[in-house]
C-alpha cells in the first residue's frame, strides 16, 4: 500500500512537471466564424498564445447559445487555466460562466460584455465606435428619415454602440432634423437578418431612406444588399464597425460611408497576454492598463481594457493599408482610377508620394536663393506667412520622428548615405506667401476636411528646434493623429543650440515673439471655415504662448480656441501658476502633460536656480490649477535611454489621448479616455495614466 502511494506521487509530480513545462491551457469559446474579422482575431491571439508556451483549445459555437453553454463546459473539463470568450448570448451563458469562476478559472470577455464582477472586459472603447459611425453619417447627410439597424439584442454591446450614437445625433433629433423611421436588432448579428430588416424598413417607407446606421460591417452588408435591390446603394449613407475586407471595398466603392477599424490582430494579441497573466495567478486589477468601469446594462463594477479604434472612409483608406491590414488590390477592386486617393497611390509606376502642406508663420529672418526659402534663428521685426509642404515616409513605426538618427545623419553630411524618402518626412517646398494667397490655399484645406471638420491646429515648438524641424513634428504629429484639417506651426526664432547660451537665447526669443504670436493667434481665427481653434505648445513654446495670450487679455469676446494643450512646458512654476487662470479665458479647456522623467525639463531646472518647472512632478504629482486638467505621464515616458521630452509626440497613449480630446473635446479626461485615472488629492486632483 504504501509503495502504491508512493508511486502514485512519483507519477503526479511528474504529470504536474510535465504540465508546468508545457505551459498554461487557454481555452477560448467563438460564437461563430461568420465575420471574417474572428478569424483574424484567432489567428494573433493563437500565435501569441504559443509563442508564450501556453496551448491554444478552442470551440466554435456557430451562432447558438445553447451550443456556446456546452462549449465552455467543455473546455473547462479540457483543463483550461483561462478562459476567453466571444459571447453569441451573455445572459445564456451565465451558468458556465458561474461556474468558472466557482472553481477559480479567470474568464475574460472578448470584445462583447459579460457582466459579472469576477470577471474581466477586453474591447474597444464602444461608445466612442458609435459615436464615429453617427458622427460620419451626420456629416454626409445631415437631416432626413434614418434608419438605425443594431446588433443582436442579446448582446449588451448593441446598446453600448446605441447609446454611443444617440449621443451624436439626440441634439439634430429633438430639433426635428432628423427622423427614426426605422429602429430594428439583428438577431444574432447576422447579415441576412440584417437584409431582411433593412428590406422592410424600406418598404414601410416607400423606399424613402435617407441614411442607415448599421452597427458593424456584416450588418452593412445586409443592408447594403437591400439598398442595392432598390437602387439606392452609394446615395444613402451607411456606416459600419470591424474594418472587414469587404467593407473596405464598400468604403473606396463609395457603397458604405465608414468603417470603424478595430485592429483584431492588437485585440488578439492583448486578450492573449491578459489571460497568460491572469493564469499565472495575476489580480485582474494588477492587469497592465486595467480600469475600473461600470458601463454596463447592469453598472456592475469590472476590470477592464479598453482599445483605441480608428475611423476609416474614403479619405484614409491608406492606414489599413499601410498597417497591412489589407491589400490595395482588395480595398481597391472596381474602383475607378482616380476616384480614391489610397487607389492611386497604389497604381502600378506610380512614384506619387502623400504629403502634407502645413501653414506657417514665423518672425525668424529669412532668405530667398534661387526661389528656395531658408530660416535662420535671427529675429525680424517683421512675421511672414506660408506653406510647407512636406512628404510622408511609408515606412516609419507610429511615434516614430521619422528622421535620421545622429550616426545616420554624419553619413549624409559626408556623402555615404542619403535621406530616404520612403523612412523619412522631407521637405518638398517652403513658399511664403501674401495674405490673401495664405487665406486662399488656407481655407481650401479648411473645406476639405471631414474627421476634423473645419479644424485647425496650431503647434508652438520648443527649445532647440529650427524651422524644419518644427515643419517635421507639425507633419509627424499630423500624420499619427490622421489630421485632414488644416495643420500649422507658428515658429519662433529658436537657435537650435544644445548649449547654456543656446537656451538663454530661447528664453528670451520665446518672450519677445509675444505680439507677433497674438497677432497670428488672432489672425488665425478670421479663416473663413475654421471652426475649431486648437493649439498645442511643447516645451518652451508655452512660454511663447502664455506671453501671447497677455497680450490679448481684455480684447476676447468670448473664448476663441477649442482646446489647448501644454506638452511638458518649461516655465517657472510660480510664473505659470500667475497666468493660468488667463489661460481658461481663451479656450474650452487646456490639458498639461507633465512627467517625472523628462531629462530635459530636469537639465532646465538646475539652470533655473533649482525652480521647478511647470511640466515637472513634484511630490509626486503634477501641478494642480484650477480648471487646468494635469496629466502624470510619467509611466508612459520612462526610456532608459531617451530624454523623455518628446513623449507627447512618440507615445501612442498620449496621442491618443490628445486626438480624443481634439475629436470630442470632452472633460475631465476619464469621459475620454477610460484608461486614465483620477487622481484626488490634499490640493485637488489630477490625472494619471496607467
Amino acid at each position: 500500500m504504501t509503495i502504491r502511494l508512493l508511486l502514485g506521487a512519483v507519477i503526479s509530480l511528474a504529470l504536474s512537471a510535465v504540465a508546468h513545462a508545457e505551459g498554461k491551457i487557454i481555452g477560448v469559446s467563438w460564437s461563430n466564424f461568420q465575420e471574417e474579422r474572428w478569424k483574424t482575431d484567432e489567428a494573433a491571439m493563437k500565435a501569441a498564445i504559443e509563442a508564450a508556451g501556453n496551448s491554444y483549445i478552442s470551440a466554435d459555437a456557430q451562432s447558438s447559445a445553447a451550443k456556446q453553454l456546452t462549449d465552455i463546459e467543455s473546455l473547462i473539463n479540457q483543463g483550461a487555466d483561462a478562459l476567453i470568450i466571444l459571447a453569441q448570448d451573455a445572459s445564456a451563458i451565465r451558468p458556465a460562466v458561474e461556474k468558472a469562476v466557482a472553481e477559480g478559472i479567470p474568464v475574460i470577455g472578448y470584445d462583447r460584455l459579460i457582466e459579472n464582477s469576477d470577471a474581466f472586459y477586453l474591447t474597444f472603447d464602444n461608445k466612442e465606435v458609435g459615436r464615429m459611425q453617427a458622427r460620419a453619417v451626420l456629416e454626409a447627410q445631415p437631416e432626413g428619415n434614418y434608419a438605425f439597424i443594431r446588433g443582436s439584442s442579446a448582446d449588451p454591446n448593441a446598446d453600448l454602440l446605441y447609446s454611443g450614437q444617440m449621443e451624436v445625433l439626440k441634439e439634430a433629433i429633438d430639433a426635428g432634423k432628423i427622423r427614426n423611421v426605422g429602429d430594428a436588432y439583428t438577431d444574432g448579428w447576422l447579415p441576412a437578418n440584417a437584409q431582411k430588416n433593412m428590406e422592410q424598413i424600406l418598404t414601410t417607407n416607400n423606399n424613402r431612406i435617407d441614411a442607415v446606421i448599421a452597427s458593424n460591417d456584416g450588418t452593412a452588408g445586409g443592408v447594403v444588399a437591400a439598398l442595392q435591390s432598390q437602387g439606392l446603394a452609394g446615395v444613402v449613407p451607411v456606416s459600419g464597425q470591424d474594418g472587414d475586407q469587404a467593407a473596405l471595398n464598400r468604403v473606396a466603392l463609395g457603397t458604405q460611408t465608414i468603417t470603424v477599424w478595430k485592429d483584431a490582430r492588437e485585440l488578439g494579441k492583448t486578450a492573449a497576454k491578459i489571460a497568460s497573466q491572469l493564469a499565472d495567478g495575476t489580480a485582474m486589477d494588477a492587469v497592465e492598463g486595467s480600469v475600473k468601469w461600470a458601463g454596463g446594462p447592469s453598472g456592475v463594477e469590472m476590470n477592464a481594457v479598453f482599445l483605441a479604434p480608428v475611423p476609416i472612409t474614403r479619405d484614409n483608406l491608406s492606414v489599413v493599408i499601410d498597417a497591412g491590414w489589407a491589400t490595395t488590390d482588395v480595398v481597391c477592386d472596381g474602383v475607378a482610377a482616380n476616384a480614391v486617393a489610397a487607389c492611386s497611390e497604389g497604381q502600378a509606376g506610380s512614384t506619387t508620394r502623400p504629403s502634407l502642406d502645413i501653414c506657417f508663420a514665423s518672425d525668424r529672418k529669412h532668405n530667398t536663393r534661387n526661389g528656395s526659402v531658408s530660416f535662420s534663428h535671427e529675429r525680424d521685426d517683421e512675421t511672414v506667412l506660408g506653406f510647407v509642404k512636406v512628404s510622408v515616409p511609408e515606412k516609419r513605426e507610429f511615434g516614430d520622428h521619422g528622421r535620421p538618427g545622429t550616426w545616420q545623419r554624419i553619413l549624409i553630411r559626408i556623402g555615404l548615405s542619403e535621406e530616404d524618402p520612403r523612412r523619412y518626412f522631407m521637405i518638398q517646398n517652403v513658399e511664403i506667401f501674401d495674405k490673401s494667397k495664405f487665406y486662399d490655399l488656407s481655407e481650401l484645406i479648411l473645406s476639405r476636411s471631414r474627421n476634423y471638420k473645419n479644424h485647425v491646429i496650431l503647434f508652438i515648438h520648443g527649445f532647440n528646434v529650427s524651422f524644419r524641424d518644427a515643419a517635421y513634428v507639425t507633419a509627424q504629429i499630423a500624420t499619427d493623429l490622421n489630421f485632414d484639417g488644416l495643420p500649422c506651426m507658428y515658429s519662433w526664432p529658436s537657435m537650435a543650440s544644445l548649449s547654456h547660451r543656446g537656451y538663454m537665447y530661447d528664453t528670451n526669443s520665446a518672450r519677445q515673439s509675444r505680439g507677433r504670436l497674438a497677432e497670428f493667434l488672432a489672425q488665425i481665427r478670421t479663416l473663413k471655415g475654421a471652426e475649431m481653434v486648437s493649439i498645442i505648445a511643447h516645451s518652451m513654446g508655452s512660454v511663447a504662448l502664455t506671453e501671447a495670450l497677455r497680450e490679448l487679455v481684455g480684447n476676447a469676446q468670448e473664448k476663441p480656441y477649442s482646446q489647448i494643450v501644454l506638452a511638458a512646458p518649461d516655465m517657472d512654476e510660480d510664473d505659470f501658476r500667475s497666468v493660468a487662470s488667463k489661460l481658461t479665458e481663451f479656450s474650452n479647456g487646456v490639458t498639461l502633460y507633465a512627467s517625472a522623467h523628462d531629462k530635459a525639463l530636469n537639465e532646465s531646472k538646475r539652470m533655473a536656480a533649482n525652480i521647478s518647472r511647470a511640466g515637472d512632478i513634484r511630490d509626486g504629482a503634477p501641478i494642480i490649477v484650477s480648471g487646468i486638467d494635469s496629466i502624470d505621464a510619467s509611466s508612459v515616458s520612462n526610456y532608459v535611454f531617451g530624454i523623455n521630452h518628446s513623449y507627447y509626440a512618440s507615445d501612442r497613449s498620449v496621442l491618443s489621448d490628445i486626438a480624443a480630446l481634439l475629436l470630442k473635446g470632452e472633460r475631465p479626461p476619464e469621459m475620454r479616455n477610460p484608461t486614465i485615472r483620477r487622481v484626488d488629492g490634499s490640493n485637488g486632483s489630477y490625472w494619471s495614466f496607467p
